[in-house]
């Protein structure tokens, strides 16, 4: 049985959201699962350290978030410590921002959570969005548009348990997923939207774009490594837009790009002319609402 795959992944990250919040990578990873591949024993001094390391990479960061579910998991057992002031302390202040935080706000979410079910509290709502807020990067003339957005999920859908699916995936496969994993960080994916358009002969053009949270350093290095190319333009204001392309690109290569920390498009096309790569997502960003007219990503 293979590993699951990344595209597979964020596609279920995007399509299923739960009224607790979680819908993201390390929500989807059972923390025993993760901390028995990495030969680590999840004691509560353990599981402490761990949370309270700046995340500075993105294994130090999937370790944290995943530190702190484990806590918020064993929060009987925590509330039994002799520790038990030192870890509310610890948490308190990475809710807070002041201790072992991250530019998108994972560690604070994570420590809020831990201490809501610790202290028999309630996590914080997440703010109630719609998908049709996506539009801004698609073209208006597509012919099929649809788009799903996790913060309008059903109140009292939860989080699935994956550990039986995990305790049946080989080692090695697992072992690779939690490499790549480790590489990428977390992500959170809140809203997807794809637009579809209709061309002479059979052919079509698409759209997607997916809105969330993720370090676009760490994605950028990890894509580098799979022999594609990241240009970095910046507009006079406005987010750093990474465009990705292949190192041999065609006229089919669709055309990728990242949007600051939140935003991840993909435009192409299946047609038989070749095409300059990039210039659907060029069309996508620039005529239809992107608002930064001096990024061109053809």
């Amino acid at each position: 049985m293979a590993a699951v795959g990344f595209s597979e992944l964020l596609l279920m990250l995007a399509l299923v959201g739960f009224d607790d919040g979680r819908n993201d990578i390390v929500s989807l990873i059972p923390p025993r699962e993760y901390f028995t591949a990495r030969k680590l024993e999840p004691t509560i001094d353990k599981l402490l350290a761990l949370a309270g390391e700046p995340p500075t990479s993105g294994a130090r960061q999937i370790a944290q978030l995943l530190a702190l579910r484990q806590l918020a998991d064993d929060a009987a057992a925590v509330k039994k410590s002799p520790r038990a002031g030192d870890i509310r302390a610890v948490l308190q202040q990475i809710a807070a921002g002041k201790k072992a935080n991250d530019p998108t706000g994972f560690a604070a979410d994570y420590a809020k959570r831990a201490l809501a079910a610790i202290d028999g509290g309630k996590h914080e709502p997440r703010a109630v969005a719609g998908w049709k807020e996506g539009l801004a990067w698609i073209p208006d003339n597509v012919t099929l548009l649809g788009g799903v957005d996790s913060r309008g999920a059903p109140v009292g859908r939860k989080a699935p348990d994956l550990a039986p699916l995990f305790a049946v995936i080989p080692k090695e496969a697992k072992t690779h997923m939690f490499d790549m994993i480790d590489k990428l960080g977390n992500i959170r994916v809140d809203r997807l939207v794809f637009g579809f358009r209709e061309l002479p002969n059979q052919e079509f053009e698409y759209f997607v774009r997916a809105t969330g949270k993720l370090n676009p350093k760490w994605m950028a290095d990890l894509v580098r490594a799979a022999q594609v190319k990241i240009e970095e333009r910046a507009a006079t204001t406005g987010p750093i837009y990474r465009i990705i392309r292949p190192l041999a690109p065609n006229g089919k290569a669709p055309a990728m790009a990242l949007v600051g920390d939140s935003e991840f498009l993909l435009a192409g096309a299946d047609s038989a002319a070749p095409r300059q790569p990039g210039a659907v997502m060029a069309e996508a960003v620039l005529v239809h609402g992107a608002g930064n007219r001096d990024i061109a990503l053809c």
